[in-house]
C-alpha cells in the first residue's frame, strides 16, 4: 500500500484514483500520523469480493495462494478411480482395529 501526505494527494489526485480503480489501495498521512485509507468500491451494489480478500490479506487474517488451478477447475475434474482389487473399507477398518 503506498501512502501520500495530504498535499500529494491533493496534487495527484487523479493518479491516486487510477490507481485504486487497478485495485490498489492508497494511505494518507498526515505528518506521521495516517488518517485516511483510499480503497476502491463496488460498483452497482455488488459485493467487493476482491477488496475484501485484500483487506483481509493485508489485516494477516489470510494469505491468497499463488497457483493458477483454481476451485472450480478442481471440481470439474473426474474423481480418481478405484484400483482393481481394492477395498475402500479396508484402510479406515485396520486403523479402528489398530486403535488410531
Amino acid at each position: 500500500m503506498k501512502s501520500f501526505t495530504v498535499s500529494q494527494a491533493r496534487k495527484y489526485l487523479r493518479a491516486l484514483l487510477a490507481q485504486v480503480r487497478q485495485g490498489r489501495s492508497s494511505l494518507i498521512m498526515e505528518g506521521n500520523h495516517p488518517v485516511a485509507r483510499i480503497v476502491h468500491v463496488a460498483s452497482g451494489g455488488r459485493p467487493d469480493s476482491e477488496g475484501r480478500l485484500m483487506r483481509l490479506e493485508t489485516a494477516g487474517v489470510i494469505k491468497r495462494g499463488m497457483g493458477s488451478a483454481g476451485l472450480l477447475s478442481v471440481l470439474l475434474k473426474d474423481p480418481p478411480r478405484p484400483k482393481k482389487g481394492g477395498d475402500i473399507l479396508k484402510a479406515p477398518l485396520s486403523e479402528r482395529n489398530e486403535g488410531r
